[in-house]
């Protein structure tokens, strides 16, 4: 397990509740969902909690190759991504998190963004026989979308590309070729609405004469590509002539990007991830005496988002009381099966060393079993689940009311507020929650019994109230009581 794997996942857990308390439900939406996300989009998620406490806050997570990360600057129960990108496609979700004792962490459902790819461009060469013919080259994009405006490429021989200018329409000519215009050319399209961009235009090379062929593939060809496995690129030329370097592109942002650190015939991607995604082609060129090649077929490297483990509970059943039984089970996705187990449960990192299949069991619960389980899967590469919050709560319930109720309440009348429990709750300690009509969120921390007595309402009195109960040797909570309003 990679070292920053261990850190996403502690400070997540960590921050985890042992509150024992019933979480509200916890939803995050898309606003004004789509069916297709295009890159250069924004796009807002939602996060709401089906309770009327207030004070919320709000943490958001994006799963990225294997870990999590947490978008720390946002708090707010909305998370806008602006102007897209492939790299924004993930798992996201968030957490609605308390301040007030108990403290804990609920997180959401996970809502998966995929950014669907440009339109596909494709460039076709009307090719001149002769020095003198007239070049025509047409660009054209999928799609039934309209007002393009195209871009012309030509590689430079140098290094780099130039774009060349005098048309944004769909076809470039060129009335009179000479021995200048030879070499690569490309194009691609932009316009003012969504999706932007297309993607760039496979490349066609210009020549009056027979150039050699070359031929790009994969060195070992796999039918499954995973995140952090190498993979080898290999560009021959027809003949195997030595003395020549070659020139490494790959589709980066709506361009062909050149890779300039490599001019061998081999290009290797190094634990590769979804970020090394997209289509390579190469080029072979020759200084002394000055050739080139045709351009090679492209190839379309893939890495598949990263299969996760499942964790969940056997029998599932909510809510979990002291003295059950339960048992957790560790799946792979795809159906893929694993040669070993591993266990963990956040508090110091605790690490369930002597559990290697993929259940187990703990028997008997207590309110210290209480906390988040995850599991990793190998086959033989690990796999990470999501994490899975167990709630473990004592039996007891308690229930808020008013002792001596008087409709309608008045300014000065007595109020006796109550939060009692169905089995012997002796030896626990209370504490009391008001929010007030004026929006102030007060701890009572002055009041640690079974009730609260107000002996003179005033207007500050007015608002909902909360309780819960616990006790220390051994730590037991109650969930929260029911809201009392008084008005």
């Amino acid at each position: 397990m990679q070292s920053s794997q261990l850190y996403w996942i502690v400070w997540l857990t960590v921050m985890t509740s042992l509150a024992y308390a019933d979480h509200p439900k916890v939803t995050l939406t898309m606003k004004n969902q789509k069916d297709v996300v295009y890159e250069g989009e924004n796009v807002t998620l939602e996060c709401s909690i089906e309770s009327d406490m207030p004070n919320w806050k709000y943490r958001w997570y994006k799963s990225h190759l294997d870990t999590w990360m947490e978008m720390c600057v946002i708090t707010k129960d909305t998370y806008t991504l602006e102007r897209m990108s492939s790299l924004d496609s993930g798992e996201y979700w968030c957490a609605a998190v308390r301040d007030d004792h108990p403290y804990y962490i609920e997180l959401s459902n996970n809502v998966t963004l995929t950014v669907q790819g440009n339109p596909k461009t494709t460039l076709k060469m009307k090719r001149p026989v002769h020095i003198g013919d007239t070049l025509t080259l047409k660009c054209s994009i999928e799609g039934s979308f309209t007002d393009w405006a195209y871009k012309w490429y030509k590689l430079n021989w140098a290094g780099g590309s130039d774009l060349l200018s005098g048309t944004t329409g769909d076809t470039y000519t060129v009335q009179s070729v000479t021995q200048s215009d030879t070499g690569v050319y490309w194009c691609a399209g932009d316009r003012n609405v969504l999706p932007y961009f297309s993607e760039p235009s496979n490349a066609v090379t210009l020549n009056f004469q027979e150039k050699l062929k070359v031929t790009l593939k994969l060195r070992t060809q796999k039918e499954l590509i995973y995140e952090e496995d190498n993979v080898t690129l290999e560009c021959r030329i027809e003949g195997g002539l030595p003395g020549w370097r070659y020139r490494w592109f790959r589709s980066w942002a709506n361009a062909w990007k050149e890779i300039t650190d490599i001019t061998g015939d081999t290009y290797m991607v190094k634990f590769v991830s979804s970020s090394d995604s997209g289509e390579y082609w190469c080029w072979a060129v020759r200084d002394d005496p000055p050739d080139y090649s045709d351009v090679s077929n492209a190839v379309t490297l893939k890495a598949p988002d990263e299969l996760k483990a499942t964790v969940k509970m056997r029998n599932e059943r909510k809510p979990v009381y002291i003295g059950d039984n339960v048992t957790l089970e560790c799946n792979i996705d795809g159906g893929l099966n694993s040669t070993k187990y591993k266990w963990e449960k956040e508090i110091r990192w605790t690490d369930l060393r002597r559990v290697s299949g993929n259940t187990v069991t703990v028997q008997n619960v207590t309110q210290s079993d209480s906390g988040a389980y995850w599991c990793y899967g190998s086959s033989p590469v690990s796999y990470l689940s999501d994490v899975l919050l167990l709630t473990v709560q004592a039996k007891q319930k308690v229930t808020l009311k008013i002792k001596n109720p008087k409709v309608p309440l008045s300014i000065g009348d007595k109020v006796i507020l109550e939060c009692s429990s169905e089995g012997d709750l002796s030896g626990w300690t209370y504490r009391w929650y008001h929010w007030s009509q004026e929006g102030v969120w007060n701890e009572l921390k002055s009041i640690t019994e079974d009730t609260y007595t107000v002996q003179s309402v005033a207007q500050s009195d007015f608002g909902k109230y909360w309780c819960y109960a616990f006790i220390e040797d051994p730590d037991q909570y109650t969930k929260f009581s029911n809201a009392v309003t008084l008005k």
